[in-house]
C-alpha cells in the first residue's frame, strides 16, 4: 500500500551544480525573488530556520518555513549556488503544487537522471499549460544564472494573472484515471494540528479536557459526520509541525491542516469505468465495521476505489442495493444512482420491501435494523454475518435466494448467516402466513420506475446535472449546497460510469466547490448526468495503491462501504 504522504524535499545540501560563473545565483537569492514574484506575505515573528537574522535572505527563508514551502526539518544553506532544477522545485512549492509533484513521482515517468526530490517538479514544469520557459527546462542540473532567474520570475508573475493548468490521464484496460489541477495557491491564515475524529461530542470533549491539562490550546471542529479535535491554530507551519511532534501518542496520529486563506485553486480527479466492473463493497464483508478506503480497495483486490454515499457511525444513510439485494433502508425521497451490467440510471431512490408468500404480500419494516413487535425485519450479511440487530422473541427464516433452508427461534440463536444467505425475522410468537412457507420471495417496490431492475443502487443527492425539472435541495442545508466543500460526484457520460472527487478546504491546494460549481466541473468533464455523493473529509479516490487526491482532514476517514472497480 502506498500513500502520497511522503514529502519531496528540496532543502537538502546536495545541490546539482555543473557550471559556475560570476552571474550564478545562490539559494537565498533565488528563494527571495520567487517569494517576491508571487507576492507572498513575509513572516515577522519567531525564527525557526538555521539562517542568521542578519543574512540578506533571512526574512524570506523564515517566510518559506512559516508557509510550509520549506520543510521544518531541512537546513537551508542560503549561500550555496542553486541549480535550475531546485529553483523550479522552489517555484512550484511556492505555488502550492507539492501534491501534483508527488503524483508525478508516483504515477509519472521518472528516469532517475535527477535526484528524486527534484525530478518530479522538473517533469511537472514541462507538463503544465503554459510550460515553464524552455531555457529553464533544458539542462536542469546546470547552475541558475541571473538571466534564468529573470525569466523564471516573469513567468511566475504571469501565473498570478493568467493562471496555470495541469492534466494527466492514465489508462487501464477497463478504467481511465484523469487528474486535473488549476490555479496558483495562496498561503492559509493559519495551521491546526488535527487529532483523531470522534463519533460523539462527549468523546471529543473528554479529549479536549485532557489537552487543556497539558496546556495545549485546542477546540472541537464539527466535521461532516464526526467531531474533530484540533490543537491551535498557529500562524506558522513550522511551529505547528514542531508542536505536533510532541503530542502524546494516546491522542493518535496527527496531521497539520491549513485554516482559512484566499485565492481560487482547484484539484479534481476522475475515474471512468464500465458499469460491469463497478461494485459496492462493504467493510464488514471484509472483516471490520469500518475500514479506510485503501484497506477496502486492497482487501477486495480492486484496481481502484472511491467513497460513496452518506453514512452515520457504522451504517449507510439511505438506500443501498448490492447485487439486487436491498441492504439499507430508504432516507426520504433523495435521488439515487443505480446500474446494471450495461447501463446507469438516476431517479428517486426510495422503495418499499415486502415478503411474498402464497399470494400474500407482507410489508418489511426494517432492513439490517431492529424491528418492533409484530413486524418483519430483513437482514443480510453485508454489514456482518451475525445479525446483531435482531432483538426480542420471534422466528428467523434462513433464506438462500427465495428458498427457506432453516427455521429457528431467535432466542438462543446467534443470528448467523452465510455470505449467500439472508434472514427474514418475524418478531412475534406466532408464525401467521409464514408457518409453512417453503419459499419466500422478496419484492422491491420502487417509487420511481427508472430504478426498477437496477442491480446496484446508492441513494445520496441532490441531483446536480441532467435534471428533468427544477433543482431540488432534497432536504440538504444551504451550507451543503452553496458553500465550497470537498465533493464526490457520480455520473454518466453516455458510455461509462464516472466518479469525480474534488478536493477542498485548502487555499494552497484546492478550495472545493459549491454544488453549482461541481455541476460545471462535471459538465466540463463530459458528463451528461451527475449526482452529489458524500463529501467533506470522506471524499477520497484510491488508484492502484495510491490515494490520488488529498483528503481534507489530512488522513483517510474509515468508511462502512465504498465503490470498488475490479
Amino acid at each position: 500500500m502506498r500513500h502520497l504522504t511522503s514529502k519531496i524535499t528540496v532543502g537538502f545540501l546536495m545541490v546539482l551544480v555543473i557550471s559556475t560563473s560570476a552571474a550564478a545565483i545562490n539559494r537565498g537569492e533565488a528563494l527571495s525573488e520567487i517569494i517576491s514574484a508571487l507576492s507572498l506575505p513575509l513572516w515577522n515573528g519567531k525564527s525557526f530556520s538555521d539562517v542568521p537574522k542578519d543574512h540578506p535572505s533571512s526574512r524570506y527563508v523564515e517566510s518559506a518555513f512559516s508557509m510550509g514551502i520549506l520543510f521544518p526539518s531541512d537546513r537551508f544553506y542560503p549561500d550555496i549556488e542553486i541549480s535550475k532544477a531546485e529553483a523550479i522545485a522552489f517555484s512550484f512549492r511556492a505555488m502550492g503544487w507539492q501534491h501534483e509533484a508527488q503524483l508525478v513521482a508516483s504515477l509519472g515517468h521518472i528516469t532517475g537522471e535527477l535526484p528524486p526530490y527534484l525530478e518530479p517538479y522538473v517533469n511537472l514544469a514541462g507538463e503544465t499549460e503554459p510550460k515553464m520557459p524552455s531555457n529553464l527546462l533544458r539542462s536542469p542540473s546546470e547552475t541558475l544564472k541571473e538571466d534564468d532567474l529573470k525569466e523564471l520570475t516573469d513567468w511566475l508573475k504571469d501565473r498570478i494573472v493568467s493562471g496555470l493548468r495541469w492534466d494527466m490521464t492514465l489508462n487501464s484496460p477497463c478504467y481511465t484515471l484523469y487528474l486535473h489541477r488549476e490555479g496558483v495557491g495562496r498561503p492559509p491564515k493559519g495551521w491546526a494540528i488535527a487529532l483523531s475524529e470522534s463519533a460523539t461530542e462527549e468523546k471529543a470533549k473528554a479529549m479536549l479536557k485532557k489537552l487543556n491539562k497539558l496546556n495545549l490550546p485546542s477546540y472541537i471542529e464539527r466535521t461532516d459526520c464526526a467531531f474533530s479535535v484540533r490543537i491551535g491554530p498557529y500562524n506558522n507551519y513550522a511551529q505547528a509541525w514542531l508542536l505536533a511532534k510532541g503530542v502524546p501518542r494516546e491522542f493518535g496520529k496527527t496531521s497539520i491542516l491549513p485554516i482559512g486563506g484566499g485565492g481560487r485553486t482547484l484539484f479534481w480527479c476522475m475515474i471512468k469505468a464500465l458499469p460491469s466492473k463497478t461494485y459496492i463493497t462493504t467493510a464488514p464483508s471484509i472483516g471490520a465495521r469500518k475500514l479506510s478506503l485503501s484497506e477496502i480497495g486492497e482487501h477486495s483486490k480492486s484496481t481502484a476505489a472511491v467513497n460513496a454515499g452518506f453514512f452515520w457511525k457504522n451504517r449507510p444513510v439511505g438506500t443501498i442495493v448490492i447485487d439486487d439485494v436491498p441492504v439499507s433502508p430508504t432516507y426520504k425521497d433523495r435521488s439515487a444512482i443505480g446500474w446494471d451490467q450495461d447501463m446507469v440510471y438516476f431517479g428517486d431512490g426510495s422503495y418499499r420491501l415486502s415478503a411474498e408468500c402464497e399470494n400474500n404480500g407482507l410489508p418489511i419494516s426494517a432492513i439490517n435494523q431492529p424491528t418492533s413487535e409484530g413486524k418483519i425485519g430483513f437482514y443480510t450479511p453485508h454489514f456482518g454475518q451475525f445479525a446483531t440487530s435482531i432483538k426480542g422473541n420471534g422466528t428467523e427464516f434462513l433464506l438462500q435466494g427465495s428458498k427457506t433452508v432453516k427455521v429457528r427461534k431467535s432466542t438462543g440463536s446467534n443470528h448467523f448467516m452465510k455470505p449467500e444467505e439472508n434472514i427474514l425475522y418475524l418478531r412475534t410468537s406466532g408464525l401467521g402466513p409464514l408457518s409453512d412457507a417453503a419459499e419466500i420471495k422478496l419484492q422491491t417496490i420502487w417509487s420511481d420506475e427508472a430504478m426498477v431492475g437496477t442491480k446496484q443502487v446508492i441513494q445520496a443527492g441532490p441531483m446536480i446535472l441532467g435534471l428533468e425539472g427544477p433543482f431540488s435541495s432534497e432536504w440538504f442545508s444551504d451550507s451543503i449546497i452553496n458553500k465550497r466543500h470537498p465533493r464526490t460526484l457520480a455520473g454518466w457520460d453516455g458510455d461509462r460510469l464516472c466518479w469525480i472527487v474534488i478536493d477542498g478546504r485548502s487555499s494552497w491546494h484546492s478550495d472545493g466547490a459549491t454544488l453549482s460549481e461541481a455541476a460545471f466541473i462535471a459538465r466540463q468533464a463530459g458528463l451528461l448526468k451527475a449526482i452529489n455523493m458524500d463529501g467533506g473529509g470522506s471524499s477520497q479516490m484510491w488508484w492502484k495503491g495510491i490515494t490520488v487526491n488529498r483528503p481534507s482532514e489530512g488522513r483517510e476517514r474509515p468508511l462502512p462501504y465504498a465503490v470498488t472497480f475490479r
